[in-house]
């Protein structure tokens, strides 16, 4: 009887903390997504208004944000003062943020064309990205809501399934 609680509640964590883990993975992908989105949104005005150097508006974005955003930004300030190929360090970068290709593949344009003379080039690029960003970030969200469903789902059967143990 003993094994038999202990292998059902064992059973009934597991289901827990593996739904847990996943719902803390999607909202620290969405956090990250948000931020990067939030720092394009700060790159395009830097350019626009501002017009400040590429290393400035990296180095403040990498001041204003914590993590792996900011370190992100840190090493793109410092591979830009070291005369690095902007678009070789934004690819870099994102690759080691980013996993997941779509995610990628919505920010790595920006880096083609933060090297770019014209600036209506740049400015477009930027806004574009953004949209597809904000779009993404809601199909994440509804992702995420899916996820929480399907997780409580998973934790009931678990839970009938260890009361069917005990029995």
């Amino acid at each position: 009887m003993i094994l038999k609680a202990a292998g059902a509640a064992l059973m009934l964590a597991g289901a827990v903390l593996y739904g847990l883990w996943g719902l803390y993975l999607l909202k620290r992908r969405l956090n990250i997504i948000r931020e990067l989105t939030q720092a394009v949104i700060y790159i395009t005005s830097g350019i626009e208004f501002s017009q400040k150097p590429i290393t400035v508006i990296f180095g403040e974005l990498a001041a204003r944000h914590k993590g792996a955003v900011g370190d992100m930004f840190r090493e793109l300030a410092e591979g830009l003062e070291n005369r690095q190929n902007c678009t070789e360090l934004w690819a870099q970068a994102l690759n080691g943020l980013l996993t997941d290709l779509e995610e990628r593949g919505i920010f790595l344009p920006i880096g083609a064309c933060l090297g770019m003379t014209d600036k209506t080039v740049q400015l477009k690029t930027m806004e574009m990205a953004a949209a597809d960003a904000r779009e993404y970030e809601r199909r994440l969200r509804e992702r995420i809501e899916r996820y929480k469903a399907a997780d409580l789902r998973l934790r009931i059967m678990c839970g009938a399934a260890a009361v069917i143990i005990l029995i």
